[in-house]
């Protein structure tokens, strides 16, 4: 990022000095048009370069988030089961058991770990659509099947406030690790940002510039005033948006 400011630097000063040439009102030197026209390539290519970085970042930031997402929910259900089951000597659990724990003291806390609010209070919807489907329903079997959904739903809406503590220190820790990533990704993306523009700035600048040498143009007092202020303006809303 440091070189690619420093590089950005040189354009500058080499954007000024093809003004001050202009200025002299005379024939260009056929060195300087070359290395004007050199100069805005190389703008070319920076720009594609940091559009590439801006990519890759952005795509890493993405992967490592849902890395760490993935990995949260299986330690979580690992502590989950830990606390929820405690195997005695000699001591069995039944197929049906297991399913009775995983239901009540395990999912939820796995499903919900990123957003216990919007969690529940989808839960709380899911019951109260339930609730009026089985009052308008006059179909027996599905009332029937509707009243054990709903059961079920209940209990786990019940279950929502007994977290064990052990589950809720580990998520605490996993949602710290989520969110200082996201702040990463979010300052990475800002400055990446300024980079940009800071970069197309340069380019408007060597565009004008460069055109100006391949005429041969002398510049009027009109025409320097006007890529001053084009530059001191950008260059105030890039620095605007750095703060």
């Amino acid at each position: 990022m440091l070189n690619s400011c420093q590089r950005m630097s040189g354009l500058v000063t080499f954007g000024v000095f093809g003004i001050a040439l202009l200025f002299q009102g005379c024939v260009t030197p056929i060195e300087i048009k070359n290395a004007s026209k050199a100069q805005l390539q190389l703008i070319d290519s920076m720009d594609s370069a940091v559009a590439d970085l801006q990519a890759a970042l952005t795509q890493f930031h993405r992967d490592k988030e849902a890395r760490i997402i993935e990995e949260g929910s299986m330690l979580i259900a690992r502590q989950a089961i830990d606390v929820a089951i405690s195997y005695d000597k000699g001591g069995r659990v039944t197929a049906d058991q297991l399913y009775n724990i995983y239901k009540k003291n395990i999912q939820p806390w796995v499903e919900y770990w990123m957003d216990e609010v919007s969690f529940s209070s989808s839960v709380d919807e899911r019951i109260r659509t339930l609730q009026k489907q089985i009052e308008a329903s006059k179909n027996a079997t599905a009332k029937g099947s509707m009243e054990f959904d709903l059961q079920d739903l209940k209990e786990l809406q019940a279950n929502l406030g007994k977290k064990p503590e052990e589950v809720k220190e580990l998520e605490t820790h996993i949602q710290a690790d989520l969110k200082d990533e996201r702040s990463t990704a979010s300052k990475t993306r800002e400055m990446l940002e300024i980079l940009r523009a800071q970069v197309a700035l340069m380019k408007e600048m060597q565009a004008k510039v460069d055109a100006w040498l391949a005429i041969d143009l002398t510049v009027t007092q009109e025409q320097a005033d006007a890529l001053k202020k084009l530059f001191s303006s950008a260059n105030q809303g890039i620095t605007g948006g750095a703060r």
